[in-house]
């Protein structure tokens, strides 16, 4: 009997397997017959269109346009470095982009240390289409992930933190080494196996932890002295890697208004790694379009002084595009940050989409 079921589904597959070939044209060439018979898993092309926009311009620029689509990116650094600023004003951004309105973003907080207050008054995510949750269990947020990137319409999902999911052997046993890295292993196989056969093209987002190597001490600097937490699964699976960490503070008037974050793409499988970048953060509007604007013509020296209460936008030719009476920097940009007008002429200035 086994004997003959295995004969039987042989031939069940041979027939199959003519029929299949009859419907491919023969004059096609080995590779095009290759690719129109396994289409499904043809590796695709990224263009502009499968790329997400950050809510920085330069960012943009060492990512060659955004974000991929449908990878697990890792973002990472120290504490207060301004991970969690970047992310929630990029799903502001992107939120209020006419292009995505027809898209849901996901915000996963471990931490628990935001609340409604917050979303709403610094970062402008007063949304339905912004699902927040405040999940600390790591089994259940990739349960929670893993349905969503089953959903065409989910854009964007952001899990921070990775550094503070609590696994069910910490609950249930007294020893747990290495429990939280092969919870992130395991899951993490999953997701993105589930992420490739769905082909939504939901983005991932890892928000991820720096903390100091065991036995290194004080000897050890740089980048050797510090790793992040997970284990190296999330290194592996993790398409994108960038590292941001705080530079300078921007002082308005001898008082502290935010600070430069540095960012560094680590590795990266569709532009160039190891560039670098400067991004303004406002402590009270988190990362701003507008501010970004501002430092950029003061960089390609399209903004003078044109008196001491007041600044020139100059363009391509030397002619003045505008005037704007403010006196500093930051007075400049709460001028502008409302101005769709000023905003769109400087963006037509400086090429920037």
């Amino acid at each position: 009997m086994i004997l003959m079921y295995c004969i039987l589904t042989f031939k069940k597959v041979f027939i199959m397997s003519k029929k299949n070939d009859k419907n491919i044209d023969k004059n096609l060439s080995p590779s095009q017959r290759i690719q129109s018979q396994f289409q499904e898993f043809v590796l695709k092309n990224y263009s502009d269109g499968d790329k997400i926009p950050t809510c920085s311009s330069r960012l943009n620029d060492l990512l060659c346009g955004g974000l991929p689509r449908g990878i697990v990116v890792e973002l990472y650094g120290h504490e207060g470095s301004g991970k969690s600023s970047l992310m929630l004003s990029t799903i502001s951004y992107l939120l209020h982009a006419e292009e995505y309105k027809d898209y849901m973003f996901c915000y996963i907080d471990t931490e628990g240390g935001l609340c409604s207050s917050t979303f709403k008054t610094r970062y402008n995510i007063d949304s339905e289409r912004v699902v927040i949750l405040s999940v600390s269990n790591g089994e259940k947020v990739f349960d929670i992930i893993d349905s969503l990137t089953q959903e065409k319409s989910c854009l964007l999902i952001v899990l921070d933190s990775v550094a503070t999911l609590i696994t069910n052997e910490d609950l249930e046993a007294e020893n747990s080494l290495g429990s939280h890295s092969r919870m992130m292993s395991r899951r993490l196989r999953r997701t993105i196996g589930l992420m490739n056969q769905s082909k939504t093209n939901t983005t991932l987002v890892l928000v991820n932890q720096l903390r100091s190597k065991i036995g290194m001490g004080d000897s050890w600097k740089g980048e050797f002295q510090y790793t992040t937490t997970g284990g190296k699964s999330i290194k592996y699976y993790s398409s994108l890697r960038i590292e941001i960490d705080r530079n300078q503070f921007i002082v308005e008037k001898d008082r502290r208004i935010g600070f430069m974050m540095n960012v560094k793409i680590h590795k990266s499988r569709f532009s160039v790694p190891y560039e670098t970048c400067l991004i303004p953060v406002l402590f009270e509007y988190a990362i701003s379009y507008s501010m970004e604007l501002v430092d950029i013509l003061f960089e390609k020296k399209y903004l003078v002084k044109g008196s001491p209460a007041s600044y020139i936008i100059w363009d391509n030719v030397d002619e003045p595009l505008f005037e704007i009476k403010q006196k500093t920097r930051y007075e400049l940009f709460l001028n502008i940050k409302d101005n769709v007008e000023h905003i769109n002429k400087i963006k037509k200035l400086l090429d920037i989409k």
